[in-house]
């Protein structure tokens, strides 16, 4: 199979058996990686009339090792697929503690303009 995609000349596309493509693109941030993502899924469903995931990883500096960024890009692609949207880029954590439980909730009301709300 021939897909005609446009790739700048430090981009790597290369195909993984049987039917799964790689695509490298250095200097290109997530969110930009994301929309060039959505053009070669534009581009395969063109050529071949079945519609296609992606999942979207991106990394700078010391974190950005060919194994992390596989295993998050695998990650989004998995999230692309279970959401149904084909498309979904990795988001590292930012925090630098984990999550943390708060204590007990208080139930309130919210007045204002004449309505009531729960908060």
């Amino acid at each position: 199979m021939q897909v005609a995609v446009s790739a700048r000349d430090v981009d790597f596309v290369g195909r993984v058996p049987p039917q799964d493509f790689i695509i490298l693109l250095p200097c290109t941030g997530g969110r930009q990686g994301l929309q060039a993502a959505g053009r070669f899924r534009r581009s395969l469903l063109v050529a071949t009339g079945v519609p296609w995931s992606a999942g979207v990883a991106s990394a700078a500096g010391p974190s950005a090792d060919a194994f992390g960024l596989t295993r998050s890009a695998l990650e989004a692609l998995e999230t692309a697929r279970r959401e149904g949207s084909g498309l979904a880029l990795h988001r590292r954590e930012r925090r630098a503690h984990p999550r943390t439980a708060v204590g007990p909730s208080v139930p309130a009301r919210l007045r204002r303009d004449g309505v009531e709300s729960r908060i």
